[in-house]
């Protein structure tokens, strides 16, 4: 594909591209994974925090009737979405000093991947631009089984939240450069903006669910994107793959508010 970038009526050899439509799918797909684990991190995080909570109370406050201390931290590492992940495990003793309390959640990080698929899939499918509805049940306010159903089921829920208020945040930068493209997981499409900073970094602006064919769809991903402070006057290059309907949405929003500055 060869994509050309300038003002109306004007072509700049010099911003000529060839791009590599497989490159371009590993590009959104690692994105999409990264964004998942980092994300993953962060919901494990919690969980671990919550299980501590369960056994020593809230940190800094007098509890008589808890059952053990904290007792700082101390490197482990997890497996989440096929990637081996360092981090700083709590520590929580008993109060009467027997030994170290195990944290389940933890041994099910460290013997099982839950950032799998399926679990991708439902975190995708909740959090959708176009689709906000939940897909699992939910957990009542200071849960803390330990059980691996219950585990895996609020991790993907812990997720799925900080997903969908990622996805909703303010887009504060700016990316001259926007990369999109569908992303299959299992029997799941969704369509990644990924957005490459001036100085080169790689960021996930928006997500949706659907075919990169379709242009009603890829439309509502870039008003979405405007919405939540993409610059639409904003000198930017689309890099896209052959999907008509994610040319028709560029063609559309080019036409409405940028000033033919894409071509």
């Amino acid at each position: 594909m060869e994509l050309y970038y300038g003002q109306q009526g004007e072509v700049n050899e010099s911003l000529h591209l060839t791009v590599d439509f497989s490159e371009l799918e590993e590009m959104a797909r690692n994105g999409l994974l990264s964004l998942s684990v980092e994300l993953g991190i962060k919901a494990l995080k919690i969980m671990l925090e919550d299980e501590v909570i369960s056994y020593a109370g809230e940190k800094g406050r007098h509890n008589p009737s808890r059952t053990a201390y904290r007792h700082g931290h101390e490197k482990t590492n997890v497996v989440l979405g096929g990637q081996k992940i360092a981090l700083q495990k709590p520590r929580v003793r008993t109060k009467d000093g027997s030994g170290e309390l195990p944290l389940e959640t933890l041994i099910q990080f460290q013997t099982e991947d839950l950032l799998n698929n399926a679990a991708l899939k439902r975190i995708l499918h909740g959090v959708s631009v176009r689709n906000y509805r939940h897909t699992l049940d939910e957990i009542p306010e200071g849960s803390h089984s330990t059980s691996k159903s219950s585990i895996s089921r609020r991790f993907t829920k812990e997720t799925e939240k900080l997903m969908q208020e990622f996805i909703n945040r303010r887009i504060e930068d700016y990316y001259p450069v926007i990369m999109m493209d569908g992303v299959t997981t299992g029997d799941y499409l969704v369509i990644v903006a990924l957005g490459i900073s001036k100085a080169g970094k790689k960021k996930v602006l928006g997500i949706i669910e659907g075919s990169t064919e379709n242009a009603k769809i890829c439309t509502d991903l870039i008003q979405n994107m405007i919405k939540r402070g993409l610059d639409a006057e904003e000198n930017r290059l689309f890099v896209l793959d052959g999907g008509k309907g994610l040319h028709k949405a560029v063609d559309r929003q080019r036409d409405r508010d940028l000033s033919g500055n894409i071509r």
